[in-house]
């Protein structure tokens, strides 16, 4: 279930497609809008086993940050089609979105936010992919020992920022949009173009495949000692050359390694860890705000509000609201 939360207006419900707004309605997908105080919102989205995309119109009555967050898979991309959208995705920070760019992320909280201007008629196409879907057109850029970052639970960019869209990957949107053939056939074609369109996604953010290490054995227990200490011990402060010394390798493997198979450099998981759990505690006991910051291994509780509202796009006090 899609679910909105703005910063001026709290939670936007939405409801089964309201006739009065105006917008195409996608074969075969579910529409849901709302239309209140806030403005119009219209949210097409079709879900499968295989994978899930969103077709989203936005025009708001004022300035707002919304955060949304879908029933999808952790493997996203999204496409601005009509307008710059600065968006927030957890794991990647703060970045504008040109319009008719892309970005591609492993996102597993499935939430992201967007500044959404007055008066402006924003459009933008998501998706998102079942990792069984895609698993051997990602085999094609990743080494073997890369590919368990695919199903953890860390945040992370598979683009360098923002990227153009190619002409053929907007023509594929453009065809899952609008080519409407008989219910009998609709799934299978959208299905073969939504395979389409994650190659062409990927062949747009990797035109030149970058140079992996070759990891020993030992090499990779090294950097999952690394991974557990920092798990099991989120409070002490270790720079790389003290994480290195620790497992006995030089920093190139520790930074570059560790980033190939988890995703992300070593203190920036660190970080990610910690914010994940101060979340975790947010939400599920009633610790005070500034201790749980401690707990999270932040010396001071300014530093992690700044943190906590960087990554998620919301700050600590909101999840307990």
């Amino acid at each position: 279930m899609t679910m909105l939360y703005s910063d001026v207006y709290g939670k936007l419900p939405l409801q089964p497609f309201a006739h009065d707004i105006d917008g195409y309605i996608i074969a075969g997908a579910d529409a849901f809008s709302y239309k209140g105080d806030a403005g119009t919102i219209l949210i097409q989205q079709q879900i499968t086993e295989d994978f899930t995309f969103h077709y989203a119109n936005f025009l708001l009555n004022d300035r707002a940050i919304i955060n949304f967050r879908h029933d999808g898979f952790a493997m996203q991309s999204m496409i601005a089609m009509n307008e710059d959208i600065v968006t927030l995705v957890q794991g990647t920070g703060n970045f504008l979105l040109r319009k008719d760019h892309l970005v591609i992320t492993h996102n597993p909280s499935n939430e992201m936010s967007f500044v959404f201007e007055k008066g402006k008629n924003y459009c933008a196409f998501g998706s998102s992919f079942n990792l069984d879907f895609v698993y051997k057109y990602l085999q094609a850029y990743f080494l073997q020992e890369e590919m368990p970052k695919f199903s953890s639970n860390n945040s992370f960019s598979l683009t360098e920022g923002a990227l153009p869209a190619s002409r053929k990957m907007l023509d594929t949107i453009s065809d899952i949009i609008h080519y409407a053939l008989p219910r009998q056939l609709n799934e299978s074609y959208t299905s073969i173009k939504m395979q389409e369109l994650f190659v062409l996604q990927l062949a747009t953010a990797f035109r030149r495949p970058e140079p992996k290490l070759k990891l020993s054995e030992r090499q990779l227990e090294a950097l999952e000692e690394i991974r557990q200490l920092m798990l099991q011990d989120i409070t002490t402060h270790y720079s790389h050359k003290e994480l290195a010394r620790k497992a006995h390798i030089n920093l190139h493997t520790l930074k570059n390694g560790f980033k190939q198979v988890y995703g992300l450099p070593p203190l920036e998981y660190r970080n990610e860890v910690r914010l994940q759990k101060a979340k975790e505690l947010l939400q599920q006991t009633g610790k005070p705000i500034k201790e749980i910051a401690m707990l999270a291994g932040y010396a001071s509780f300014s530093s992690f509000v700044t943190a906590f509202t960087n990554h998620f796009g919301y700050s600590p006090g909101t999840v307990r609201k």
